[in-house]
């Protein structure tokens, strides 16, 4: 499960900015997850809090933004692709390889005290 390594890897992140910005405490981590990113949110969320013990980030809550993928079809334009169909048009089946959302993996926000 890779999603251990990221929590710690978001646990690390979080703490160096913590420190940089004499934070005594982080109450929430906000991150964006693109459903092309091949993270599981629900694995993230469960390795989370065994990441979180011992740091500032201990009791801190995980927040998650779900990205849809998105890409551009040269006949329909700005799509949302369906996962089920990979990187095709849903509309035309054209191959969509112009992805525009949908593989982020980013630390987005800190509430630090």
């Amino acid at each position: 499960m890779h999603e251990a390594s990221i929590a710690i890897e978001l646990v690390e992140l979080a703490s160096e900015q913590a420190l940089l910005n004499n934070a005594t405490r982080v109450l929430s981590v906000g991150i964006r997850i693109g459903e092309l990113s091949s993270v599981i949110p629900e694995a993230l969320e469960f390795a989370w809090n065994d990441s979180t013990l011992g740091t500032l980030l201990e009791g801190a809550k995980l927040e998650i933004e779900r990205i849809k993928a998105k890409a551009i079809c040269p006949t329909h334009g700005e799509i949302e692709l369906e996962i089920q169909k990979g990187l095709r048009c849903p509309i035309c089946n054209t191959p969509t390889p112009n992805i525009l959302e949908g593989e982020e993996l980013e630390l987005d926000t800190l509430e630090l005290i």
